[in-house]
Parts: structure tokens; C-alpha cells; sequence
């Protein structure tokens, strides 16, 4: 049987067994959330042991630690009449956005406390001057500003998503100390501000919710009814996930462009970035939760199609998740936001495959709860970052789930994934190896650059426009450790950019996307090989961009390659391409191998001509004579979080924190006309490998100016090349010519001399078809209806990409 039709098994158990029953009532789902916000029945269970976990003290100090936060927010509470505001420090004053900010993070609070209140062992707990506190706030708010009437102010998530769950989850913790007539008057609040989770404002003929926002807003509706004991509502909720009356809306269906899952594996929120960091692990957790909190009741989620929400764990994420953190190629606008770093997106997805997992076992298919535990103990295995049982910034109920799977010994945990993944819909690039992994964001005019707004992310300029992240172990916290605010963001390792100022702008009260002008961007992958992705670049400029390059990547078994030519600006500022910008904390470089020799780093360049070893990171092997000059410095950097982010509810504090970097560039010099660059990172290698990789690089490459690049790798027998445009490419160690007749990207391995393993895609999703000759015969190809035979003698295929939107085509040839 499939893992597929494993999700689809798992997804139908529930509702076969409880079918007839469907006795789950409203009080029923009340208790269920309740239990998912606090955790009470898992912190109950491992109470009762006789020999706890030893996790479980560190799941108690957790609580004990919320409870302290809690009875500060108790006690700064503002409780005169002439209040206008329930803290201080929330003034309800200022511009639109702080004001709908700071009445969110009011609500927040209150939720908080109310979680400890229905939380055992704290000191809140089922303590009735709690819940008189909380009713008052609620009562107040709810009078003051969050009324029935009234236009939404500043950023419109919290009217319409934040607020109504911070409500609904707050009455559910306070259950019967809840009064009937504020729970009403809340709801008809609700209403006002979010009548219809299917459309955004105030009407159902605003903007039409999409991926993560629509699962929010139904799962909000869903609440909503729960705790009024309104069935349409809950019907509501449930059959907005399904598109409502618009079913090619659907969460569960895949999607070809815009928001939501594709099928080849991505996550897209805001039409035209990568984010299965924040939107992608939040709807898929919300998802789990409404197909959790109604099953066996009246209103079971039934969609034939909602198995996807299993699926999309092995497509969608676990490609992006490095030791159990999610990369920041797909975390969008949040890498600036200091309280959700790549550990606390790693810590919710895996927190929601547990969950899974315990719904699999339940239902009794141990083969693919089997599967997701070992996903969970695998990355548990290798994780180093803040502890899940301790660290309040991971939720107590989630952390005590989490912890009971990662920590079940009677499951095998996980390798580290080896395998290239090339996502067409997201256009990210992620080659995986047991000793490394390394991404590259890329942009066109499908997927934007970078997003800001809501005071977040400032200096994402750079983001999409070849930014590299490379990850090797002992250094898992390369890009969560303060990076953001203290890397040079003008030269992000990859990029290719021009020395400049740009003022610090962002968007107040909503965000937006920094779009790209190019169409050329993708690539192929081969199966146990590697891949390649390539864009043509048109650099960022917040007015007329001047600076263009070809850029390409290509990835192998123990090696990264990158290649870049016709690098043209006509500023007059200084162009560079940032070989990498690897961070080290203060005082902590060390001893740089730089051409053989051992070298002290310091802020003055250091020539380089063939090679840089980077103790703990790998080695850095100059691929051409004629490029770039190269050279190797260090950079001490300092910086604060806010200053990236001021977020009314997302700001880093003004701490002054600081990095040391090693940074490698390729100067192109100002005004370059054809500048060029080619190198090759040796992730991991040590001195010696470096050295000798150096003389014997085993790899070649070759580029056509204008046309494109190829890059052939011996040990594999494999080659990758990227047409710009149609034409030929020779060398590289081919024996021939390899033409195409538009743009287009191309691979193929002869390692197996059986068959030949080729893939052909379309990066600028213009093309119909293409016509590539290749260096080799062959006497028949096989394995694609997209791929037809020409002739043999050279090799000669038409492939058909007119419905591939920038997938490979794989195929197969008979030598």
C-alpha cells in the first residue's frame, strides 16, 4: 500500500467508527480545546506514573514559569473606571497600527492568564478572583472597542483572526465562570468584525480568503459555534475548509498558483512567496485541530480530499527542516521577528506530525504513525536549540505531546533525509545530504523578492535574489543566533549586489511584496544525483535597477556549485557576489586556510586565488582564473532585533547583540560590463580535502555569454545546464555540443550504463516545448508521454512543457 493511501486510510478510520454514534457534543469539542490549550490530560497522565519521564519535571517549571508571567499580568492589570486601556504599557493611542496592536496583545494577555486558570498546578487554577479579572477585562474591552459596530483601524488579521481567537479560546478556558450575556455580546462582536470566513471585512463581498488565512478564520467560525452551541456555525467553519459554496477553493485541493499547498511540494501564502514557516506550519496545525476537535460529531470534516493534510508533511515541510528547524528560505518576513526563530517553526511542525501521529496510532494504523514518529524522533535525535520541555516560548501542551513521541525509544529514529527537491510552485531549491543541506531563494515574476510590513523585516532587500543558506552540523544555529540583525544585509552570502544605501521603508498596518521583473527561474533535479536552479537576475532597487547577472547553482553528492556571468551595472558603486558571509560569535573565528597557508583573518582583504578553508564549515575552491578577484576578510557586527523589526506585536527588544563574520567576495568592480564568477563549496571538508580538491576540482563547467552555463560532475557522471536562451554549449568535459532550441534547463546522468537518466523543464514557464540535442546516442528514450524521440545519432528529444509550470520532465534513454 502507498504512504498515500496510507493519509487516506487514516483520514476515513475515525469517521467509520463513530458513523452511527456521532456523539460528540459542543461541550465535548469545549473540553477538547481546552485540553489541547493547557495539556491538562497529558500533564494528568504523567503525574500518575509512578516514574515520570524525566522531562516531565522540566514540563512543571515550564508551568510554573507561565503562572509567574501570568500573576504579573494579574497584578499590572489597570482596574480604575477611567481606564483606557487594560495595561499601560498597551496605550491605546498613536497610529492606527499600535492601537490594533496593543488592543490584540490586550486580548492575548487575557487568554494567558485564562490558560492558567484551566491549567492544574498553577497557581491560577480554578481560582474564582482569576476569572472575576478576566471577565472584567473581557467586559471591558468588549465595551470599549471590540464592539458590534465600528470599522476596522491598523491591521485587520487582528479584528478579523487574532481578537476572535484570543475570545473563544479565552471563554473555553473560563467555562462556567463565563457569563452567558458576555459570551454573547463577544460573539455578536465576532460576528461584526468577521461574519464570513470565506471573505475578508466586514461583508461577504470582500477579498476571498485563501490558504492559511482561510484555515484560521474557519477554524475561528468553527470555535465560535462551539461555544454558542451553534450548529450553522460550526457547519460554517467546517465547509469554508471544503471553498463553501466554491469548492476549486478548497484547502484540501491543491493548488497551481496563488495560496496553498501544490502538489510537487510548496507552500504559498500572499500569492508570491515560499512560507511554510508561520502560515504553512499554522495552517496545517489548525487544520489537524478542526479535524481533531469535530470528529464523532454531527459536523465530522468528510471531505474525500482533506487526507492531503498528512501528506503534505513528507512534500511540503520535511524537505525545509534541518535538525528540527525550519530553514528561513521558506519563513518569509518572520526571520526578523527575534521570538519565532527556525526552532519555533521546527518546534510547531513536529508538535503537529506528533499529534498526527497519536491520531494515526488511535485509529489503529501503526504503519504510518510509525512513519511520523520516526520523522519526529529523527529530528528530536539531532535537535540542539532551546529545550521543548522547558523554554516557556513553546507551548506547554504542544511540548508535553511532542515530548512523549520524540521520546518513545520503542520507535527507530529517522536518518537525515538525502534527496534534491527542485519545488516549481515556491521556486526553492533544497539539496539534502546526511552531512549537509543547503537552499538558495530565488525570485521572477511569479515569487516575489522578500516581504515587509507591520513593522517587520526591514532589510529584506536581498532576500530572493540568490541568498544561499548552507547547513553542516555543529553549526545548526548558523542563521537563528542573532544573524538577521547582525549580517551585512547588503551581502547576504550568494547575491550579487551593488555597494549601496538604501533608507530603511516598510509598510505600516499591512504588508507587501517586493516583486522581481525576470522570468527565467528554475531548474531539474536527478533522482540520488543532485540539481540545479538558475535565474536571470535584475537586481533590487527600490527605484530603476541597474545591476543584472546570470546566476546558477548546482548541487552534487559532497559539493555545491555555483556559476555567474554577464554580471553588468551601470551605477558607478562597487559590485559584488558574496561567495559567503558565515557568522561566528565574537572573538571566535578561527584560523582561516587561505591558498594552503594558515592566515589570521582580520578586516583588511586577503587575496585568494584557488582556495579558503573555514574551519567547522567546509572548504571554498575557486573555479576559474579569469573571474572575479576574490578575496577573504572579517566583519564585526552589531545590531539590535527591533531594529529589523518594531512590530507593534512582533518587536525585538533593543539588546545590542554582535556576530563576527568571514566573508568571501568575488569583486566585480564598479561599472562591470561581463564580469563572471565560478566556485564550488566543499561542505564540511577539512584542510587537507580543500587543498587537494583545489588541484583536482572534479568538476568542470563552461559558459556561452548570453546563452547559459554547464557544469558536469565526474563522480556521479552527471551534467546540469541552464539555456538562457536557445543556443549551444560545448566543454565541460562533454564530447560534443549540447543545443537547445528556447530557454530552458537540462540534466541527464550516464552513471548507469543501462539506461540514462535525463530531465528537461521550462524555468520560464513560456515555453510549449523545446528541442534539445545532446552530446551522447542513444537508441530509444522511455518513461515520459512528455518527452518524444527525434533521433538517436546525436540523441534528439522535443519535450512537451506546455502544462508543467516549471516541473522537470523525467525520462529515461537506452544507450
Amino acid at each position: 500500500m502507498t504512504l498515500q493511501a496510507l493519509f487516506g486510510l487514516l483520514f476515513m478510520l475515525p469517521y467509520i467508527a463513530v458513523a452511527a454514534a456521532q456523539s460528540t457534543t459542543a461541550s465535548d469539542m469545549i473540553a477538547r480545546r481546552v485540553d489541547f490549550l493547557t495539556g491538562a490530560s497529558t500533564m494528568n497522565a504523567l503525574g500518575a506514573m509512578s516514574s515520570p519521564p524525566s522531562y516531565y519535571s522540566s514540563l512543571l517549571s515550564k508551568a510554573s514559569a507561565l503562572s509567574t508571567t501570568s500573576a504579573g499580568y494579574l497584578s499590572s492589570m489597570v482596574t480604575d473606571s477611567s481606564r483606557t486601556t487594560l495595561w499601560s504599557d498597551l496605550p491605546m493611542t498613536g497610529d492606527a497600527a499600535s492601537k490594533s496592536g496593543n488592543l490584540g496583545v490586550q486580548f492575548d494577555r487575557l487568554l494567558a492568564i485564562a490558560k492558567c486558570y484551566a491549567t492544574p498546578g498553577t497557581a491560577q487554577y480554578n481560582q474564582s478572583s482569576v476569572a472575576t479579572q478576566i471577565v472584567s477585562g473581557l467586559n471591558y474591552l468588549s465595551t470599549a472597542y471590540y464592539t458590534s459596530t465600528g470599522s476596522e483601524y491598523g491591521n485587520w488579521w487582528w479584528w478579523e483572526i487574532g481578537i476572535p481567537r484570543d475570545i473563544v479560546d479565552t471563554v473555553s478556558c473560563l467555562g462556567s465562570a463565563m457569563p452567558a450575556n458576555l459570551t454573547t455580546r463577544l460573539a455578536t462582536a465576532m460576528d461584526h468584525w468577521a461574519p464570513d470566513p470565506l471573505h475578508r471585512g466586514l461583508t461577504s463581498a470582500g477579498v476571498i480568503e485563501t490558504g492559511a488565512n482561510l484555515v484560521d478564520k474557519a477554524l475561528n467560525m468553527a470555535l465560535r459555534g462551539i461555544i454558542t452551541n451553534n450548529g450553522t456555525e460550526i457547519a460554517l467553519g467546517r465547509d469554508a475548509l471544503s471553498g463553501g459554496g466554491t469548492p476549486s477553493n478548497s484547502v484540501f485541493l491543491y493548488v497551481t498558483s496563488g495560496d496553498g499547498f501544490y502538489a510537487g511540494g510548496a507552500f504559498v501564502q500572499h500569492t508570491y512567496l515560499p512560507y511554510a514557516g508561520n502560515y504553512g506550519t499554522g495552517a496545517l496545525k489548525n487544520l489537524a485541530v478542526i479535524v481533531s476537535l469535530l470528529s464523532g460529531s454531527q459536523w465530522n470534516v468528510t471531505d474525500p480530499n482533506a487526507s492531503m493534510i498528512y501528506s503534505v508533511v513528507d512534500n511540503s515541510f520535511a524537505p525545509y527542516l534541518y535538525n528540527g528547524r525550519l530553514m528561513d528560505t521558506v519563513r518569509g518576513r518572520f526571520v526578523s521577528r527575534q521570538r519565532e526563530r527556525d526552532y519555533d517553526d521546527g518546534f510547531t511542525f513536529l508538535a503537529t506530525v506528533a499529534q498526527l501521529a497519536t491520531a494515526a496510532a488511535s485509529s489503529g494504523n501503526a504503519t504510518l504513525a510509525t512513519h511520523l514518529k520516526t520523522l519526529v524522533r529523527g529530528h528530536a535525535s539531532r535537535y540542539t536549540g532551546p529545550d521543548w520541555a522547558s523554554d516557556t516560548r513553546f507551548g506547554l501542551s504542544q511540548a508535553a505531546n511532542l515530548l512523549s513521541v520524540s521520546e518513545d525509544s520503542s520507535v527507530t529514529a529517522a536518518d537525515p533525509m538525502s534527496a534534491t527537491f527542485w519545488h516549481a510552485g515556491q521556486e526553492r531549491l533544497v539539496h539534502r545530504r546526511s552531512a549537509f543541506s543547503f537552499t538558495v531563494s530565488t525570485s521572477s515574476t511569479r515569487i516575489g523578492r522578500f516581504e515587509w510590513g507591520n513593522g517587520e523585516n526591514y532589510r529584506g532587500w536581498y532576500q530572493g535574489d540568490g541568498a544561499a543558506y548552507l547547513y553542516v552540523p555543529g553549526q545548526d544555529g548558523q542563521f537563528s543566533d542573532n544573524w538577521w540583525p547582525t549580517v551585512n544585509s547588503y551581502a547576504l552570502p550568494g547575491i550579487t549586489a551593488k555597494a549601496t544605501t538604501y533608507a530603511i521603508t516598510t509598510v505600516a498596518g499591512t504588508t507587501a511584496i517586493q516583486r522581481a521583473t525576470n522570468s527565467y527561474n528554475g531548474g531539474v533535479t536527478l533522482d540520488g544525483i543532485g540539481g540545479t536552479v538558475g535565474f536571470n537576475l535584475v537586481g533590487y532597487s527600490p527605484s530603476t535597477s541597474t545591476l543584472s547577472a546570470l546566476k546558477t547553482w548546482y548541487t552534487f553528492d559532497d559539493v555545491v556549485v555555483a556559476v555567474g556571468t554577464n554580471v553588468v551595472d551601470t551605477s558607478g558603486s562597487a559590485v559584488t557576489t558574496s561567495i559567503e558571509n558565515r557568522a561566528f560569535a565574537s572573538g571566535q573565528v578561527p584560523t582561516l586556510v587561505v591558498d594552503g597557508a594558515s592566515k589570521t583573518a582580520s578586516a583588511s582583504p586577503i587575496a585568494v586565488t584557488a582556495s579558503v578553508h573555514v574551519p567547522g564549515t567546509g572548504g571554498y575552491v575557486l573555479l576559474s582564473s579569469s573571474g572575479a578577484p576574490v578575496t577573504v576578510l572579517t566583519e564585526s557586527n552589531s545590531g539590535t532585533w527591533y531594529a529589523i523589526n518594531n512590530g507593534s506585536d512582533s518587536a525585538g527588544d533593543t539588546t545590542t547583540v554582535s556576530n563576527d563574520f568571514v566573508r568571501i567576495i568575488a569583486n566585480h568592480g564598479t561599472n562591470p560590463t561581463g564580469s563572471s564568477y565560478a566556485y564550488m563549496v566543499i561542505p564540511g571538508a577539512d584542510a587537507a580535502t580543500t587543498a587537494a580538491r583545489a588541484s583536482s576540482p572534479g568538476v568542470t563547467f563552461n559558459t556561452a555569454s548570453g546563452v547559459g552555463h554547464v557544469v558536469s560532475h565526474a563522480a556521479s557522471s552527471s551534467t546540469f545546464a541552464h539555456f538562457f536562451a536557445a543556443g549551444s554549449l560545448t566543454g565541460a568535459g562533454m564530447t560534443g555540443s549540447l543545443t537547445a532550441s528556447a530557454a530552458c534547463s537540462v540534466g541527464w546522468s550516464t552513471k548507469s550504463t543501462s539506461s540514462y537518466s535525463l530531465a528537461v523543464s521550462d524555468p520560464s514557464h513560456t515555453a510549449t516545448s523545446v528541442t534539445v540535442t545532446f552530446p551522447f546516442s542513444a537508441s530509444a528514450i522511455s518513461g515520459s508521454t512528455y518527452a518524444t524521440l527525434v533521433s538517436t545519432s546525436p540523441l534528439k528529444v522535443t519535450v512537451n512543457l506546455s502544462a508543467k509550470n516549471g516541473q522537470r520532465v523525467a525520462f529515461s534513454a537506452t544507450p
